[in-house]
Parts: structure tokens; sequence; C-alpha cells
């Protein structure tokens, strides 16, 4: 049996963005620096997968990408096809070099510039080939008498030094920090120099840098904005080339939060690039329920969660590693009975789709599956006449909520939508968000499963699909 599907980058291309990256891997090669560029798509949409094709084109190296929580090389990890893919995206690559930096990872660090520097330092093994230099470069990053206080004392209690030497570390840290000047420009100037080197370009020959900033828009609000201005600031070189990935919605509250306009993005980026829809979600979807369910009809299947899926492959695995789960429940029956009806796939589908993105609806058919003709009603918008009706109707109606809270006493009627959007937003919203699309073909899909299947089970069946254990 196949494995779970994890949410990790790939670097097989499912969903066609081949064009697309090589678009953008020109744009990275045609770039004068310093310049910045912007990827945007919302959390899940491949981002990550996308960029690490472009780090391994633009001289990534393997052996720099190490593994969340591991401190082994990811060569030990990855399966040979994948390091044969690598080694043929890097080709004959010897103009650039290319940095990954994952700032989330630095999110409680006081200056998340500390951890870029530190993350370039690694890749170029900084302090062997630069020297002093680059010793001052990595000391001149540490800005302001709080941060400089708080190495000291890690330093001293780490190391446990004599309290009689206090004095002589203080000396010792006060002619580090005045021994390089603190003006942007002079660092930025020494920040280039220093590159320079480690790239090693000879006889006029330019060559550049490319860092890869990854899970940007993950970080608070306030790292967000020191890295982004301290990349303007202080490194934005002459051989340096910033990539991005980020979702512009939350970067773009980060900057309502520090009171800075949003056109100041315009500033930051030379270049902004959305992350394109991709058509072939159905060659996605297709090949994980192949692999999850051998014994069903793929083409049913796949193209029902085609159309309730969000186009989003974290949310296709999410959706589906789940349902594979909740499917292999529902099959392990405790009752042999030859005349117990057997399952369908796609009904099953219907029902864990309520159960995952309208759970306040199903919450209320576990307990009463009789309201199923009631949900059918509302899916085909005809005005709720009871309050169960009016319950479906205002949540199927406006599902991106904050919160819920009970509405009364009555079961029937818990977990009421509070602070959903205006109708304005609303209207807006279904126009553009692809979470509405797929609910429109929900509710066309179930409707007609209704009539033709759902309409005629017994209590028994439905407690079945909805996964109640109701045996003794």
């Amino acid at each position: 049996m196949s494995r779970y599907s994890n949410d990790e980058w790939t670097l097989v291309d499912t969903l066609g963005y081949g064009p697309f990256i090589q678009q953008l891997l020109g744009l990275i090669e045609k770039a004068q620096p310093p310049f910045s560029i912007g990827i945007y798509g919302g959390w899940g949409t491949g981002k990550t997968s996308i960029m690490r094709q472009l780090f391994f084109r633009t001289g990534g190296r393997i052996s720099s990408v190490l593994l969340p929580l591991s401190e082994d090389p990811v060569e030990e990890h990855l399966d040979p096809r994948t390091i044969e893919r690598i080694t043929e995206f890097r080709g004959n690559n010897t103009k650039m070099r290319a940095v990954w930096f994952n700032p989330w990872q630095h999110q409680f660090d006081n200056d998340p510039i500390i951890g870029l520097l530190h993350e370039i330092r690694e890749n170029f093994d900084l302090f062997s080939q630069v020297g002093e230099e680059a010793k001052k470069l990595a000391d001149v990053s540490v800005r302001g008498g709080l941060d400089i206080l708080s190495s000291i004392i890690n330093k001293l209690t780490t190391a446990k030094v004599d309290p009689g030497k206090l004095e002589q570390y203080g000396e010792k840290y006060e002619a580090k920090q005045f021994a390089v000047k603190s003006s942007s420009q002079r660092f930025r100037l020494l920040f280039e120099k220093a590159i320079e080197k480690l790239l090693g370009g000879k006889d006029g020959e330019q060559k550049t840098l490319v860092v890869y900033i990854d899970d940007l828009d993950r970080c608070t609000d306030t790292n967000t904005i020191k890295l982004i201005e301290g990349i303007k600031l202080y490194l934005a070189t002459s051989n340096c080339v910033f990539v991005f990935g980020m979702d512009q919605v939350n970067v773009l509250r980060a900057l309502e939060h520090h009171q800075i306009h949003k056109d100041y993005l315009d500033k930051l980026f030379q270049s902004i690039i959305r992350i394109p829809l991709s058509k072939k979600y159905p060659a996605l979807i297709r090949e994980i329920v192949g692999d999850y369910f051998p014994d069903v009809y793929t083409d049913g299947l796949t193209r029902l969660l085609n159309g309730i899926l969000e186009k989003n492959p974290r949310k296709v695995k999410n959706f589906l590693n789940s349902f594979r789960s909740y499917w292999e429940l529902l099959n392990l029956s405790t009752d042999d009975r030859a005349d117990q009806p057997q399952l369908r796939i796609e009904i099953a589908a219907l029902f864990h789709y309520l159960r995952i993105y309208c759970e306040p609806v199903f919450t209320v058919l576990e307990r009463h599956p009789d309201y199923i003709a009631a949900l059918s009603n509302v899916c085909q918008s005809n005005p709720p006449d009871q309050n169960v009706e009016r319950l479906f109707y205002e949540y199927l109606r406006n599902p991106i909520i904050e919160s819920t809270v009970p509405a009364s006493d009555d079961e029937t009627e818990e977990l009421v939508p509070e602070g959903r959007l205006s109708k304005e937003d609303l209207e807006y919203m279904k126009d553009i968000s692809p979470r509405y699309e797929s609910l429109d073909y929900f509710k066309t899909i179930f409707v007609e499963s209704y009539r033709n299947t759902i309409a005629d089970y017994d209590q028994e069946t439905l407690n079945r699909y909805l996964g109640v254990i109701d045996h003794a």
C-alpha cells in the first residue's frame, strides 16, 4: 500500500509550471543587480517547489539544504531520482551562486538580517575564505546596544567567564564595534566587497549571488518589515539578486500594522510575479487517487474532487490524506451481514467535504441525519423555512468566518457563524475566491446525488457515511 503524501517541496512538475519557471529564470539571469523579485502566491500554492527549482538552476548546492529538525545533509534523505534531477538543473551554471534562507526559522531572533548573514557565511565558509574582513562584516551586523549586550551576556553565561575579567570583555566588544563604520553605506560597500571575493570573479567577469527568501509571510509583522527594509538598506549591492516567496495579503497586513503605505512594495521589489493558476490539477488528483484507492473508478472520483477542491496543492493533499483514513475507517465493518449495502466512494467524498470545510453543518447532520433533506433544499437555493435550514443557508452562503458561537440551547441551531464578511465584501469574494467556486460545484453535485441516491438511504446507512459509531 502506498504511503501518505507529505507537504514537502518537490521537483516533480505535475502542475505544468515548467514554462513559468523558465520565465522566472530568464528574469533572474537578465536582472541588473541590485534587484529584488517578489513571487506572490497564497499558502500551499507551490511557491517553495517553484523556488527550489530556481534555486538549483541558479547554482544552489544540494549540501546547502537541510531538512527541518535535521542536521543531516539532504542527500541522505532524497531519492536518487531527485538528486539526479537537481544535478540536471544545475548544468554548467558558473556565473551564479544561490543561497536559501527561511526567516520563519529565525523569527525569534532580534534581527533577521543577522540570521541571513549567518546563512550566507555558512554557505560560503565565510571565515576561511575571506578572513578578517568577513569577521568584521558579521560583527557589524549586530546593530544596537541591546543586541550587543545580549550577545555578551550569552557568551559570558555559556563560557563561565571569571567575573574579574568582565571589564576586559567589555573593552574587547567596544573595540570591535568601532572597527568598522556603522553607516549603511559603509556596511553595504563592505558586504559587496565580501560577496565579490566569495563569488571569485576574475578579469571583470560579472557573477551574481541569488538569495532566495521563503516563507516571509509566516514571520511576525515586525520581523517581516525588519528583513525587507534591512535588505534594502544594507544588502542591496551590485552583485546580489533577492527572490522573495510570500503571500501578498500577509505582507500587506504587516505594512498596514507598521503604518506603511502598500505602494512601498513597489520600492522594495523591482518585479512582482504572481503564480498563475494551473489547469492540470486533475493530473495531480488522479495520481494520488490512483495510489490511495487502486480499486475504485479513478476518473469519476478525480472529476468530483477536481470540482469540489480548491486549486491548491497543499489543500488537495491534506483532503486526500484525511479522506483516505476516513474511507478505510468506514470500511472497517463490525457487522459482516451480506445485505449491508456497499458504500460509494463519491458519496463518502461529499460527506467528507462537509466534515472538513463545513463543520457546523456536518456537526448537525451527525446528530440528526434526517436533516439531510433540509441540506439538499438549501443547496438548491430555496428559501429556508425552518431553523435548521436557516443555519445551513447562513453558513453555506458565507463560509468565510472568524469565529462561531452557539445560537441557542437548541442543538440544531448551534455554531451559527459570527463576524462574517459584509454583503459587499461577500459579493466581491464570490467573484474571485476559488472557495466559493468549489462550494457552488459541491452544492450542484450534492443535490444531484441526493435525488439519485442519498434520499433513499435509511438512517443506518447515513450513519455509516457520517462515521457515526452506531453498533453494540
